[in-house]
């Protein structure tokens, strides 16, 4: 009965990816074409993904029932088509023309909807930020589905306007008092181009929405966040990133976007062919225009493995940094400050090769640290049930480069982040300068996280031309505490000149960050070009970006 349905429900997901997509604004009938990928492969990949879904979620249930934590369900609500890549009519900075018909991809199957919700899917109230610490300063918030859509929206509104999706930012970076622009239901599959390979999407889209249409054909990305339920526009403007040598943050993986600009207008950018308004815009802040389609880099699928290291000496950083940062496809260090100078665990997550051999399978020992003996979560209120498989068990890369699984989303309006990027040299005397506070870090920390990610070329990023290790924390309900401490966490981070993520919170002030981007200056003209009217400033950005 099983197999039964499986097949029934793959026939399904063939039969759409074969049909046509009607753009609702009028726009020509396109047939979706991804050359290269014969229906047989997608109902193959297909079988595996959808028996993949049903265990998923007999666990799901099954983890919803000895958790009060919250769930999220994997698939986002419906949209209907989008409008074919509609390109500028007025001459923009760098502006090129589509290269190509659209096509619509529903990631979940599901019926269009020309009703767009009056609350943001994915969002624990209609005005409430994902971590709960402030509300959103407007009532007026538009939900389009389509780049014309937004066109319009950006044409009619006489005074601000920011973007947002599925509102994970714990800064007020996307904060508004006057018309929020929420992407979430513009959550399309667009194309694959099989030969780069690479995929184009909708902005709103999630990664949990994405990754297992891509699965389904083959395909993957390089990396992902430690939570898949983010937006990829917002993702890639405020430069989210996973953790691994070599490897960039999100917004690397950008090989083009379109965007609405501040009178309406669309620009189109890609790789080689509009270097410098890429760099300028992908780590945007959402300061030059309104993104409205990602092309993302993609590659074969691939399988991991995660081997937990626990109460690791953190003096061993000393002289073994770079080999455990060197060690496996992605690194996270955790710790709680609980015992001041150790590691609490060390996650080394491992390519397993064709023949599925674990290179960590065998390993007791990390450099003193023995290996843990059971499933566990680097968070001590969060179940094990939560988090990603661990123990050496080989999965697919979407069920490991995350710290929970895809649907689930943690502490949902229980907590609050922060985090710094330091160079990768300075990490070590910068995390033994915060030894100093462990006391106060530990009374209101859930956990530290610290990666590394590769230098990039993208003007805003914190990596631009430095490889960095992010000190992460994730923050109690203690706001008040917390925003107390974060002067003397950021006074003793002062002689490495750290670098906040633009979507946490952080207490430095511009002077301290703005000198460390050496593209700030060439940044700020490409805003001006973009946006001379400054449609798309807030008190955020005036505040924090556009002082010096």
């Amino acid at each position: 009965m099983k197999f039964v349905l499986i097949s029934l429900l793959s026939l399904c997901l063939v039969t759409l990816l074969e049909a046509q997509a009607v753009s609702r604004e009028g726009a020509s009938q396109h047939v979706v074409n991804i050359p290269g990928f014969p229906p047989i492969k997608f109902l193959f990949h297909g079988l595996l993904y959808l028996d993949d879904l049903l265990q998923k979620s007999q666990l799901l249930l099954s983890t919803t029932k000895k958790s009060s934590g919250s769930t999220k369900p994997s698939g986002s609500s419906s949209s209907a088509s989008t409008t074919a890549n509609p390109s500028s009519s007025t001459a923009k900075p760098g502006a090129s023309s589509s290269n190509g018909p659209a096509t619509s991809i529903k990631p979940n199957g599901s019926t269009p909807t020309t009703q767009a919700p009056d609350s943001c899917p994915g969002c624990r109230a209609p005005l409430l930020n994902w971590g709960g610490n402030f509300n959103f300063s407007t009532q007026d918030i538009k939900y389009p589905t389509t780049t014309a859509g937004v066109q319009q929206l950006v044409k009619e509104c006489k005074g601000k306007i920011r973007p947002v999706g599925t509102r994970h930012s714990f800064s007020e970076i996307a904060n508004t008092n006057d018309t929020l622009i929420c992407l979430v239901h513009m959550n399309l599959i667009l194309s694959v181009d099989p030969s780069v390979p690479s995929v184009t999407v909708q902005a709103g889209i999630t990664y949990t929405d994405l990754i297992p249409f891509l699965q389904s054909i083959g395909l993957a990305i390089p990396m992902m966040a430690s939570l898949g339920e983010i937006s990829i526009a917002g993702a890639i403007n405020t430069a989210v990133h996973g953790s691994g040598a070599g490897i960039g943050n999100l917004a690397t993986q950008v090989l083009g976007l379109q965007m609405v600009l501040a009178d309406g207008s669309v620009v189109q950018y890609s790789k080689g062919q509009n270097d410098t308004e890429l760099a300028a815009a992908t780590v945007g802040l959402g300061a030059l225009g309104i993104v409205t389609q990602v092309t993302l880099q993609a590659q074969p699928t691939y399988n991991l493995a995660i081997n937990v290291f626990e109460n690791m000496d953190m003096s061993v950083l000393d002289t073994q940094l770079y080999n455990i940062t060197h060690s496996g496809y992605a690194i996270n260090m955790w710790s709680t400050f609980g015992t001041p100078g150790v590691l609490d665990q060390v996650w080394i997550t491992t390519k397993v090769d064709s023949n599925g051999v674990n290179a960590y399978g065998n390993v007791s020992q990390l450099y003193g640290a023995p290996a843990a003996t059971a499933q566990s979560s680097p968070i001590a209120a969060l179940p094990p049930t939560y988090v990603v498989p661990q123990m050496g068990i080989v999965g697919p890369y979407y069920e490991r480069l995350t710290d929970y699984d895809l649907g689930l989303s943690g502490q949902e309006g229980q907590q609050t982040q922060s985090e710094y990027y330091v160079d990768f040299d300075d990490f070590v005397p910068a995390l033994k300068a915060l030894q100093t506070l462990s006391a106060e870090i530990n009374a209101v920390v859930y956990v530290a996280l610290f990666r590394i990610t590769e230098k990039d070329e993208l003007w805003m990023s914190p990596q631009y031309k430095k490889t960095t290790m992010a000190i992460h924390f994730s923050w109690q309900p203690k706001l008040d505490q917390v925003m107390a401490l974060l002067p003397k966490i950021e006074a003793a981070l002062a002689p490495f000149n750290p670098i906040p993520h633009w979507g946490k919170l952080y207490t430095l002030k511009p002077e301290q960050y703005l000198p460390l981007l050496p593209k700030y200056p060439e940044w700020r003209e490409q805003v001006e070009l973009h946006d001379p009217t400054h449609k798309f400033r807030n008190k955020w950005l005036e505040e924090n970006i556009f002082v010096v």
